[in-house]
């Protein structure tokens, strides 16, 4: 009986011993875990899940930082306007990465002029614009901007201006396709999710599976325009003005849309633009070109399109000494035509003077 009595303690003892020492080594794991920062970066990894009312597109922002610790905020101000913002967190190993979206009311937003230069339409049924540019490094691209309007019902500026502006990791770079697709992912994914939350009755586009490069605004021959600038001006006019070339964007629905007509190498004769929403609000306080022969067309848009602006510009090679008078009427037809094919595929009403 007392062998049998000593047997059991001892078994319990190795029992216990055995208890006792995986927990030190479960311990001393955590330990090494959280004394290396890597519960730190299990807690913002997480944050990322929840930030910003958890609208923010997590997943996307993610896949646009691999392997990089990120810390995030944000939320909705005091103005009503909401913004999310995510960084990197070790900036000496990964550089100066940073993600920033913003949200707010179209009609209540401050009036925008990016959008513009490099920009490209973002498509995918989408009303927005994919921009590059600010880099000084011309090994990468590590800069870029995405805008969208997105409207939220019929009524003229009832919808959402979103934008997210991004600088890539070090080692990212947008020249990659799959890089441009997740940065204009992260915007339609967070914007989505703020219109359910919040009750916009949003119609927006579709998944975006492919964002152009940026924007190729090499002047091609006349005859070759297929975007923005096609159809503007018939053989005659165009001989009249001395237009042989055009520089034009794709024609898609994006918040600003341009057409440059040009002469012989490019040389700029006529540009032509529209603006919508926030952006035409832009141009409504600068007061459009100082030139009084430059012709302008408004219109009537729902959502968030707002109050569209349209304008026709003569450059300063058009108006030079010893240049053919200005066609006043004919640059009013032509921008015209431009401003119609616009306002249709926006859904706007028909442009008037």
């Amino acid at each position: 009986m007392t062998r049998m009595v000593w047997a059991r303690f001892r078994s319990r003892r190795r029992a216990r011993l055995t208890a006792s020492w995986a927990a030190a080594v479960v311990a001393a794991a955590g330990g090494c875990f959280w004394l290396s920062g890597g519960y730190d970066a299990w807690r913002h990894d997480r944050a990322l899940d929840t930030v910003c009312d958890g609208d923010l597109a997590a997943g996307q922002v993610r896949a646009l930082f691999p392997d990089v610790e990120l810390l995030s905020r944000g939320g909705a101000d005091g103005g009503g306007d909401w913004y999310c913002v995510a960084s990197t967190a070790d900036m000496e190993r990964d550089g100066r990465g940073r993600v920033a979206v913003g949200i707010e009311r179209a009609d209540g937003s401050a009036s925008r002029r990016d959008g513009e230069g490099g920009a490209v339409p973002l498509g995918h049924g989408w009303t927005g614009s994919f921009a590059f540019g600010g880099d000084d490094d011309r090994a990468a691209v590590r800069h870029a901007a995405v805008s969208v309007l997105v409207d939220c019902g019929k009524g003229s500026g009832d919808g959402l201006l979103a934008t997210v502006e991004a600088r890539l990791a070090r080692g990212g770079d947008f020249r990659d396709a799959r890089t441009r697709v997740r940065l204009a992912a992260v915007l339609t994914e967070t914007v989505t999710a703020y219109a359910e939350r919040t009750g916009c009755d949003a119609r927006t586009g579709s998944p975006v599976r492919d964002v152009p490069a940026p924007a190729d605004r090499t002047p091609r021959p006349l005859g070759g325009a297929a975007g923005t600038c096609a159809g503007l001006v018939d053989p005659a006019t165009a001989r009249a003005w001395g237009v042989t070339t055009v520089a034009e964007h794709p024609r898609t629905p994006a918040p600003v849309e341009t057409c440059g007509l040009g002469g012989p190498g490019g040389t700029p004769l006529y540009d032509f633009t529209a603006l919508y929403g926030p952006y035409a609000r832009h141009e409504q306080r600068q007061g459009g070109a100082a030139t009084a022969d430059a012709p302008r067309l408004t219109a009537v848009c729902p959502g968030a399109g707002g109050t569209a602006r349209y304008a026709a510009h003569p450059s300063s090679d058009a108006l030079r000494e010893g240049a053919p008078p200005l066609d006043r009427a004919g640059l009013q037809a032509a921008l015209k035509r431009f401003a119609d094919r616009s306002a249709a595929a926006h859904g706007c009403a028909v442009p008037v003077r």
